[in-house]
């Protein structure tokens, strides 16, 4: 959900009085309780995170700048810091929470109930330390969590021990009769574990008599016969049917269709509780069509609905042929860690994970240069820009390119190489974006929209901008967003650059790093990456 108004109205004021509170976000479904007593509401008018009655207090939240490699487009830093004074208050938290556990940061001012104040943070409790106290006789206690998505490289089991795609890989055997080439069905010894989502399209590996594999999809089941998709009875994804007799192997593999947002979305919200006969969606949301396995469970309101759509409606779109922008992914085990499962597939199309207004995100790369990039209506300029902790840096050679391709299942689809438009570099190898795992050979045309959104960055030569903005109007952009950035600091990097009034002409730039609200010091934390106008 987005933030409230009157929240937003107030993160201009930079002299607000802001309070925190720390809650327990049920993370996990058998602890449904959040971590927040109503009679001590744990926030920095009580001597529990901040304590301001202090003479010197302690910062009750202290955000860790989230980011993302441009080029690469993985997840880098991120997660906070909390203050708990009091050994009785720690022994509170640590009854209420474990390693493992979600907290979510809400904040707000006196003004307003502190049940309407919205979250603006989510992480992951990593650890606890006991500090010296700045004065008086109580202990501090400090607690790490990092970003949420450290979350999920598992499901949030009560016992934090369920993979992924937990029956990716189940085995059972052709049954009953042999499995011919070409039939309508496959009867098997069992198909309790043959998954798929509610409505969809499922997938099982079989062993042929030769010893090799192929794949089948499968639209319905009765009993332990599957109905295999009568437009792919020959074999799938490249391979061919092939006599398989009683007792050979068949595997479930998990199979994700769709466009990458409503991929990413089914499974943080799916909870197993579709009727996948009937093809209806569970209870947690339209979204929620996934068998338990294959999904969060995080409810729907706590997911960032409206950047998904925009990512999936202008960011990552698609207007080809096929008129629909579709990946099709194939888990044929568990992964040991889904997080880096998520990223296999994620990065090559230059999407990444970020807390966007407190709520479960993701966003991708654009190209700057095109005609219908999506840049954020809010600009970054000199004028709350605080001295402290500016940065400008060009970055390095490493990893700079000079032209950039991408392959997917039919071969190199597409390369992009310096021109008139892209500032000399240096000769340095061409970077190949493989992703014959996600992109299949019938779906190849969607490789020209990765790489015309990705291939811009490779062969740039580009720059960081960092520092400190005063007051909270920064935070409303978004990990990964592009805006517009109008500063004299551009001068340290391109001094023969033309002014334009009194500040340069504003260059095109992507949010790397935060924004994070430091909100004790009225002030946001912002890294971003640009390409410099050219003369």
């Amino acid at each position: 959900m987005s933030w409230p108004t009157w929240f937003i109205n107030a993160l201009s004021e930079a002299s607000k009085s802001w309070i925190v509170t720390a809650r327990r976000y049920p993370w996990i479904p058998t602890i449904d309780s959040i971590w927040q007593a109503s009679s001590a509401p744990l926030d920095g008018h009580v001597e529990m995170l901040g304590a301001e009655s202090r003479s010197r207090p302690l910062p009750a939240y202290t955000p860790s700048l989230a980011g993302v490699q441009v080029r690469a487009w993985q997840n880098t830093g991120g997660g906070f810091s909390l203050h708990v004074v009091g050994t009785s208050n720690f022994r509170q938290l640590s009854a209420n929470i474990a390693p493992g556990s979600m907290l979510a940061i809400h904040v707000g001012n006196r003004q307003h109930s502190p049940d309407t104040y919205p979250r603006i943070d989510l992480g992951v409790y990593q650890q606890a330390t006991q500090l010296s106290g700045p004065d008086g006789p109580l202990p501090i206690y400090r607690i790490d969590c990092a970003p949420w998505w450290a979350a999920l490289r598992r499901r949030p089991a009560a016992n934090f021990a369920s993979k992924l795609f937990n029956y990716a890989g189940s085995e059972t055997s052709v049954s009953g009769t042999n499995y011919t080439a070409g039939a309508s069905t496959i009867t098997l010894t069992s198909a309790a574990n043959m998954q798929r989502q509610a409505g969809g399209t499922g997938v099982i590996q079989v062993t042929d008599n030769s010893g090799g594999t192929f794949f089948l999809k499968w639209t319905s089941v009765s009993g332990n016969v599957l109905t295999i998709d009568s437009t792919a009875l020959s074999g799938s994804f490249g391979t061919t049917a092939a006599n398989a007799n009683i007792g050979n192997s068949v595997k479930n593999v998990v199979y994700l269709r769709g466009h990458p947002a409503r991929i990413l979305r089914r499974i943080l919200t799916s909870t197993g509780t579709a009727d996948f006969t009937a093809g209806t969606a569970g209870d947690n949301g339209d979204f929620d069509v996934y068998p338990e396995t294959w999904g969060y469970g995080i409810d729907r309101s706590d997911v960032d609905t409206a950047s998904l759509t925009t990512l999936r409606d202008d960011v990552m779109k698609y207007t080809g042929a096929t008129g629909q922008y579709l990946v099709e992914i194939l888990v044929e085990s568990p992964p040991d860690n889904a997080l880096d499962w998520f990223r296999s597939w994620m990065a090559p199309l230059g999407m990444f994970f970020r807390c966007h207004q407190g709520d479960f995100s993701a966003w991708a790369a654009q190209n700057p240069s095109a005609s219908d990039a999506l840049f954020s209506s809010y600009g970054v300029t000199d004028d709350l820009m605080l001295s402290q902790g500016f940065t400008w840096q060009p970055v390095g050679a490493d990893g700079q390119h000079n032209s950039s391709s991408l392959t997917n299942a039919a071969g190199t689809s597409s390369s992009s190489a310096l021109s008139s438009d892209y500032k000399a570099a240096p000769v340095y190898a061409t970077r190949d974006r493989n992703v014959t795992g996600i992109i299949r050979a019938d779906l190849s045309d969607h490789a020209d929209d990765v790489n015309d959104r990705l291939s811009c960055w490779d062969v740039r030569t580009l720059s960081r901008l960092g520092g400190q903005w005063g007051g909270f109007w920064h935070g409303r952009l978004g990990l990964g967003e592009l805006t517009h950035v109008t500063t004299n600091a551009l001068r340290l990097y391109r001094p023969d650059q033309a002014y334009n009034g009194t500040h340069l002409q504003a260059a095109p730039a992507i949010v790397t790093a935060g924004p994070a609200l430091d909100i004790f010091n009225a002030r946001v934390l912002l890294g971003l990456t640009l390409i410099p106008p050219e003369s």
